[in-house]
């Protein structure tokens, strides 16, 4: 009984099946006939070699680097179209002439008489002239002019593709020890249609159907991530291609096998980018419609879809849906792909699949990463990771900003890779500018968190520190060989349980939550104590959170600010409160709620003309309106103003007297405190708020025991200018200390000494 329920389940249906299902199940089995069974075994034994791989661990295996060497060998496939390859020649040579660097073009002719080429030899004579005399299909061909190409990189150029001028000279910028391919930016000839082809590509997967589709760039500068990089219009590896190609070309003759290769390259750790200057222009399926009709076209470029999604499991799939497929096969499709050495041949490629090194790629994550500087210019500074399981671009929140500010001083010393989750968060435009200061962003998402799940913090770590996002860890630390890796949040400290060869880690807890006070706690607290252990080092941003983890001797590095470009500006005759925290945080929520009800309206009858400014992060406004009349009504009162997320504070700092802070519970430290003081403002904060600052002495601190208790301070300081004015000006040591180049200092010293130690 146990077997037919795992049978059900193995095959996509419940183990509960109706009878109708049943019955269905039974109707298409019945079609089932001999010259079906060898590749229905073939795929039902695929697929379970593919699932046991999507359910263990990858090896996680640094990827070789490949050759960066000058030099340019060019391919290009040719079969009777003289003209048009006359076309593709001539911009071709015109591009060749931006790029200082030895190059070669080999034109493979084949199913062509090679007369007909004379006056193109005549004209061309520098080129590499090779003929076969039968058709070839594309691989076959491609895999000639390999053989006979002398350069490490090679752009693979159809004959229907124009090159502008400097088409060549921007993907060769691109060559580094880990990129396998850089893909142009593909534009149509002719007449105006829908940009189908774009040369930048994603993936959609639907019960394990794979649907590759092209995007439009959201810039024409900046290098992105791509699924595939096209065999017509890109720059490739020579020596990796040559051994990713398939000694057995199942797409033959044309279509998919440019999709195979890139794929085959991301799980070995190698990366495919897309380079939008570099443009070429495609006259669409001119060559291939000469030679065969329509129909054919359609129905290999399907028969290939299929070939494809049995050769490359990107996620666990319906087996009822693909023998289905099978099934339902036309014989000529059937007998291309049902043959054995075929299926052998998938078999063999679910193997390969089961034992590479990183088969669980983020597929649908490859188009949100972001290259920011060629591999020629890139200085030599050692490189470091940074993985954050939140958005940081632009920094909309207090831990996004200390995030920016680590990254800003740490890139004195450090080449930056940011690792960071949130990917629906970030929005193109807003962030393009902070992402260019980088080595490289890689952006995914796919967390699931439930409210409940959140309130525990053993289940918020493994739901924060996922599989998608150890699997993108464990591919950058191991294709860009950091000196150092840096986990933002203990929400990630599961990272440290990478099972593969790290360069030192460093654990940044913006909070510590450990409370040996509490005995309900004692089995989190374990959770976390032990994954702490397993970090080099372990960073605090004040003292009180230091004294938690006395045996991890955790370094502090105190929340830092810097005044804005004009410096202090007094706050002579301002009447606004500023309140700045993300709704999406419950405390920020919370206390402003309580504000609003039992101060707010107290502080009206007393200073009518009273503003108060909340900047509540993204959606803010729309949080207010979704919740009830009650709540509106206290948002509605006169004065007060609801932003969204304001990118720079310093004008509406300026704008205000004074700055609240309301955080009742509160671990680690204020980042919104600092500021104000840094920026010249009294900030009126609750005793927790004031964390980590409560020995500071700044005079323009006002510490409340409660929230209710804000009354009094806010109507003396709004009231009584000259006194608010006399203690919100910073004095020079503050500023000095406080700023973050001053707070970075001993965390960059570390960083130094921790690198040095990894070269050793």
């Amino acid at each position: 009984m146990n077997g037919c329920k795992r049978f059900f389940r193995f095959a996509g249906l419940k183990p509960a099946a109706s009878l109708i299902k049943v019955k269905v199940l039974l109707g298409w089995v019945k079609k089932i006939r001999i010259i079906h069974i060898p590749i229905i075994a073939a795929v039902v034994s695929a697929e379970f070699l593919s699932r046991r791989g999507f359910a263990g661990k990858p090896s996680w295996k640094a990827p070789a680097p490949l050759k960066y060497s000058a030099g340019l060998s060019i391919i290009i496939p040719e079969r009777g179209s003289v003209s048009m390859l006359e076309n593709c020649l001539t911009a071709l040579y015109v591009s060749l002439q931006e790029i200082k660097e030895p190059f070669e073009v080999i034109v493979v002719v084949n199913g062509s008489p090679l007369l007909d080429y004379t006056q193109l030899k005549d004209r061309f004579a520098g080129v590499c002239w090779i003929h076969v005399s039968k058709p070839l299909g594309f691989t076959e061909a491609i895999g000639i002019g390999l053989k006979n190409a002398h350069h490490d990189w090679v752009y693979l150029l159809n004959n229907d593709m124009t090159l502008t001028p400097a088409s060549l000279k921007y993907v060769l910028d691109w060559r580094t020890p880990n990129t396998f391919a850089v893909a142009s930016q593909i534009f149509f000839t002719g007449i105006e249609r829908p940009r189908k082809e774009t040369g930048w590509t994603t993936i959609r997967i639907d019960d394990g159907i794979t649907t590759p589709y092209h995007l439009t760039p959201e810039d024409r500068e900046t290098v992105r991530g791509t699924l595939y990089a096209g065999a017509g219009s890109s720059l490739f590896n020579r020596h990796l291609l040559k051994k990713i190609i398939r000694r057995r070309d199942p797409y033959h003759p044309f279509y998919w096998e440019d999709v195979d290769w890139s794929i085959r390259a991301w799980r070995l750790g190698y990366d495919v980018l897309f380079c939008p200057k570099s443009v070429v222009f495609h006259e669409h399926r001119a060559t291939i419609s000469r030679f065969y009709d329509q129909d054919t076209v359609d129905r290999v470029f399907e028969r290939n879809r299929l070939q494809f999604g049995f050769y490359n499991p990107l996620a666990p799939r319906s087996l009822k849906k693909a023998i289905r497929q099978i099934v339902h096969l036309d014989h000529e499709t059937l007998s291309e792909i049902g043959n054995l050495r075929n299926c052998i041949s998938i078999l063999a490629a679910a193997l390969w699949t089961y034992g590479a090194p990183f088969r669980d790629i983020p597929w649908k994550y490859l188009a949100k990463k972001y290259y920011s500087t060629p591999y020629k210019e890139i200085d030599h500074r050692p490189r470091m990771i940074v993985i954050t399981p939140y958005v940081v671009y632009p920094p909309a929140h207090g831990g996004a900003v200390r995030t920016h500010n680590l990254i800003l001083e740490l890139s004195k010393d450090f080449s930056v890779i940011l690792i960071s989750d949130e990917e629906m968060l970030y929005d193109h435009e807003k962030s393009l500018d902070y992402m260019k200061r980088l080595h490289s962003a890689h952006l995914i998402g796919g967390r699931h968190e439930s409210e409940s799940e959140a309130r525990n913090r053993i289940s918020r770590i493994r739901n924060h520190s996922h599989r998608i996002l150890e699997s993108e860890a464990a591919r950058c630390i191991s294709g860009y060989q950091p000196a150092l890796v840096q986990v933002e949040y203990m929400e990630l400290g599961k990272l440290a349980t990478l099972n593969m060869h790290k360069p030192p880690m460093v654990l940044i807890l913006v909070d510590v939550l450990l409370n040996p006070h509490d005995t309900s706690s004692q089995a989190e607290d374990r959770f976390e104590i032990n994954l702490i252990e397993q970090f080099d080092q372990v960073v605090v941003c004040c003292k009180e959170d230091a004294a938690l983890l006395k045996g991890f001797r955790p370094i502090v590095i105190l929340n830092g600010a810097n005044p804005g470009e004009n410096g202090y500006a007094s706050s002579t005759e301002r009447n606004a409160i500023l309140f700045a925290g993300p709704f999406r945080c419950e405390t920020n929520w919370v206390g402003i709620c309580i504000f609003l009800e039992e101060v707010y309206p107290e502080l009206v009858k007393s200073i009518p003309d009273v503003q108060l400014i909340i900047v509540g992060g993204y959606g803010a406004k729309q949080t207010v309106e979704d919740n009830d009349a009650r709540t509106r009504a206290c948002f509605n009162q006169p004065g007060v103003r609801v932003l969204d997320y304001v990118e720079d504070m310093s004008s509406l700092l300026n704008e205000c007297a004074l700055t609240i802070n309301l955080h009742q519970e509160l671990r680690g430290s204020s980042l919104k405190l600092i500021e104000s003081v840094v920026s010249g403002r009294v900030c009126v904060s609750t005793r927790e708020g004031a964390r980590g600052f409560l020995e500071a002495g700044f005079p323009s601190l006002v510490v409340a025991e409660t929230i209710a208790d804000f009354l009094s301070p806010i109507r003396q300081l709004l009231l009584d200018e000259p006194y608010r004015l006399s203690i919100e000006k910073p004095s020079v040591e503050t500023l000095q200390s406080y700023s973050w180049e001053t707070c970075v200092r001993p965390l960059r010293e570390r960083y130094r000494v921790l690198g040095s130690d990894q070269d050793k």
